[in-house]
């Protein structure tokens, strides 16, 4: 819980003044008390005078929830505090929030406050306080800007620790400048830190269909786990130790033990001739994430009261690390390390194939030393080794030690090629639903703009994968081949508040006998956009059952998403020319070959074409310019171009560009010209990148435009 004692002058106005903006005029509230009854509250609470000052407190805040000094902040705060050190933690938390939400009523703010409940509804990780946690959250991290008072810096210094573990390096750089090796209270947080931060947060949003935003709630989860168990006050930048900065960053590990050395084996080490005792062996902790990547596990070791990442090598005896001689001594002590590693690999080995062969090579090697030993008959003393072990224990200890290192670090070295920085288990146990999306902005008539998305299920996907069908059968509800796919799509203004979310539903059976058809590709509009703006989509598909002519909702199957940050609308201004986005078209063919155009298009939302594919780009020109004749000119000119290799240049072992390109003259009685092309690749062959452009000159004005769209041929 934070504590804060002495006194501190509470600079809070400017903060205030921003929550005003953000929630509406403040509301007239008369101090019901001077500032010295606060005060006396205060002194009293920190000479452990309880009683005394929560006789003095709960007058106060009764009457004014919202009491707010200039110099000590809310009273409500300081209530809190008193109840918590008589051990009354609901009445803590009650005051708390209480005290908040009519601060933030009356368009004020107090962040000691706003911090000290978000501790509390973290710590109790239920859903409930989850979602009241993150709006808190949300308000206190807005507040971060450059020029914050000392009180209020030393609150955010530990949410900076923590951010600064998750939190795209771009977008990070933009809001905190970070000196090498130091600590949060020296960071400079710059101006609009906050709302870059809060807006990032947005945008981490896995689940677009729900109101919630389940990856910011893991993440307050998380840090209030890790707080409470891997907490290093002293030399860590983040406040957590490393295995607190590795659960903020990936959660619960898939797997997570410990070397015991309790065993028989180590037990027989305590002996004349190297000193070494328990205290010599670190406490230790393994863990895997198995399901980011093979190479995300990490070896965590204490460290002298801190712990850090280490290797198998930080967990032998350092007395053991070095004077493996073949002398007497030497040999006792390669001995001893590899009794050690023996012990070591015997528990992780089954964990991860990184120690499997390790152990194996130990185990091995054990077994043939202790089968090459020769023993005095009458005492059991060893006498010496048989010729036929080539390797003397000094010589095997001082190699595997060197393998040790050099395939800890290979493991290190891919643990930074593989695993991300960080991770959410929001969606870790759902299968994914692989859908083909595309959208296309177009400018609609009254200067807004209307964002058409292409969506389809990739062929295949809708059936449930074998994994799937054997858990619902485990689970008593097996696959009966009807499912309910439902979409929800979210469009967000600047600022990701939900502007419009609309909801469909799709019944599919029969996947054997319709295949990629199951659901042919639909569009989905947003209109009314202007400035910037975000879409968000989400597929959920469940197990279908009929209650008479209704369809229920069973078993959640797959879950797809997508999402399209930071868009930008078309430029509404009469005089710029513009062009709309290009739509990819499948074009069906008559008994000829050729593209008939007569028919409906229909959109093409998949990211691979054939030579075959009968593929057009249909676009829109706004804002062209007619000249003496009443008419507008313009020329459209596309370009194809493939990056890869040609049979020959493939032939060759040689890499190749192709382009092809095709230009067209048109007039037009309109300002707004829709156009579609019909693209031919016909006798294109290989594999590699497309990249298709349409540049459109306008050609009374000199103004140009184009757009660009990438697919992948395969043939």
């Amino acid at each position: 819980m934070v504590q804060v004692t002495g006194r501190r002058t509470y600079a809070g106005l400017a903060l205030v003044t921003l929550l005003m903006l953000l929630v509406g005029p403040a509301q007239a509230r008369l101090l019901v008390a001077p500032d010295t009854t606060l005060e006396g509250a205060i002194a009293a609470y920190e000479q452990g005078a309880y009683a005394e000052a929560e006789a003095m407190l709960s007058p106060l805040v009764e009457e004014n929830p919202a009491y707010l000094d200039p110099r000590e902040g809310a009273a409500a705060y300081w209530l809190g505090l008193v109840h918590e050190a008589r051990g009354n933690a609901e009445r803590m938390r009650q005051v708390w929030q209480k005290g908040l939400n009519e601060l933030i009523q009356d368009g004020r703010f107090d962040v000691r406050l706003a911090d000290a409940y978000l501790e509390v509804l973290t710590v109790a990780g239920e859903v409930e306080y989850l979602d009241e946690a993150v709006d808190i959250y949300r308000t206190l991290l807005f507040t971060l800007d450059a020029g914050l008072a000392s009180e209020a810096r030393e609150v955010f210094d530990a949410h900076l620790g923590f951010l600064s573990l998750v939190v795209d390096d771009e977008v990070w750089a933009e809001a905190v400048e970070v000196p090498s090796g130091s600590r949060p209270s020296a960071w400079t947080v710059k101006a609009g830190a906050g709302p870059k931060l809060v807006e990032w947060w947005r945008a981490q949003d896995p689940l677009p269909a729900t109101r919630r935003n389940e990856r910011l709630e893991e993440h307050l989860s998380r840090v209030a786990h890790a707080r409470a168990n891997y907490g290093c006050a002293t030399e860590c930048a983040s406040g957590l130790d490393a295995r607190g900065e590795v659960y903020v960053r990936y959660g619960e590990p898939e797997w997570e033990t410990a070397v015991s050395w309790n065993s028989a084996e180590i037990a027989d080490l305590f002996r004349p001739g190297v000193a070494i005792n328990l205290s010599d062996f670190p406490d230790n902790a393994f863990w895997r994430y198995g399901d980011l990547d093979r190479a995300a596990y990490f070896v965590f070791v204490d460290d002298g009261g801190t712990w850090k990442v280490g290797t198998v090598e930080d967990l032998i005896p350092e007395t053991l690390r070095y004077g493996l001689t073949e002398t007497g001594r030497g040999r006792t002590k390669s001995e001893m390390l590899i009794t050690i590693l023996f012990v070591i690999y015997r528990e992780l080995g089954p964990l991860h194939p990184d120690f499997t062969s390790r152990y194996g090579a130990v185990a091995s090697y054990i077994d043939k030393y202790q089968q090459s030993e020769t023993r005095d008959p009458r005492t059991g003393q060893a006498w010496g080794m048989m010729s036929d072990l080539t390797e003397p224990p000094h010589v095997f200890g001082q190699q595997f030690l060197l393998r040790n290192r050099t395939e800890d670090d290979e493991a290190r070295y891919r643990r930074t090629l593989y695993v991300p920085e960080q991770a959410s288990a929001v969606l870790r146990d759902a299968e994914v639903l692989p859908l083909a999306v595309r959208t296309a902005r177009f400018l609609a008539d009254d200067g807004t703009t209307r964002t058409e998305i292409y969506w389809s299920p990739e062929p295949g996907s809708l059936t449930p994968s074998r994994r799937q069908r054997q858990r619902l059968r485990a689970e008593g509800s097996p696959d009966q081949g009807r499912y309910v796919l439902r979409q929800t799509t979210v469009q967000k203004n600047a600022d990701y508040v939900d502007r419009v979310v609309s909801r469909d539903h799709f019944y599919v059976e029969g996947l054997e006998r319709r295949g990629a058809n199951a659901i042919p590709v639909q569009t989905v509009v947003a209109r009314g956009d202007t400035g910037r703006y975000h879409l968000a989509m989400q597929w959920d598909q469940y197990q279908a059952g009929r209650a008479r002519d209704q369809v229920q909702l069973g078993e959640r199957i797959k879950v797809g998403t997508y999402r399209l940050d930071s868009l930008s609308a078309l430029p509404s201004d009469p005089a710029t020319l513009i062009l709309s986005d290009l739509r990819p078209e499948f074009v069906l063919r008559d008994q000829n070959g050729e593209p008939r155009f007569d028919a409906a298009p229909t959109p093409y939302p998949f990211g691979t074409i054939t030579p075959e594919l009968a593929l057009a780009l249909y676009f829109e020109v706004y804002h062209l310019t007619r000249g003496p004749d009443d008419l507008a000119r313009y020329t459209v000119d596309y370009e194809i171009t493939r990056r890869g290799t040609s049979e020959l240049l493939r032939f060759l072992g040689m890499g190749g560009e192709e382009r092809t390109a095709s230009q067209t003259s048109y007039t037009h009685d309109g300002r707004t010209a829709r156009e579609t092309i019909f693209v031919d690749m016909s006798d294109w062959r290989g594999q590699g990148e497309v990249t298709i452009t349409v540049r459109v000159t306008d050609e009374t004005t000199g103004q140009q435009t184009s757009r660009s769209i990438d697919f992948e041929l395969d043939t």
